[in-house]
């Protein structure tokens, strides 16, 4: 799976288009997760106007979409590339 070496775990980037861009990998709290940012999208006649779309890499469940309100008060860690380890696992189809 994904894992993330070296992390401070501090988060103190606000999570906005300024700040995370895509590609740009992501903690939002210490519960194992890692994210990649995907893209930000906005749509004016929605409730959540401005929203991420990410993937999530989680220890236990594997891989999932995740969505993202844009709020500058909501902090996240940004991991960088070289943080990141990839360990890839065979899968046995029955």
């Amino acid at each position: 799976m994904v894992a993330v070496n070296n992390s401070n775990k501090l988060l103190t980037t606000p999570m906005t288009r300024k700040t995370l861009k895509p590609m740009n990998w992501f903690q939002s709290s210490d519960n194992g997760r890692l994210y990649l940012a995907w893209a930000w999208n906005e749509d004016p006649s929605k409730t959540i106007k401005v929203w991420l779309d990410a993937v999530c890499f989680d220890p236990r469940y594997g891989t999932m979409h995740a969505i993202f309100s844009e709020d500058e008060h909501t902090k996240v860690n940004v991991v960088y590339d070289t943080n990141v380890s990839i360990n890839f696992f065979p899968v046995q189809i029955p």
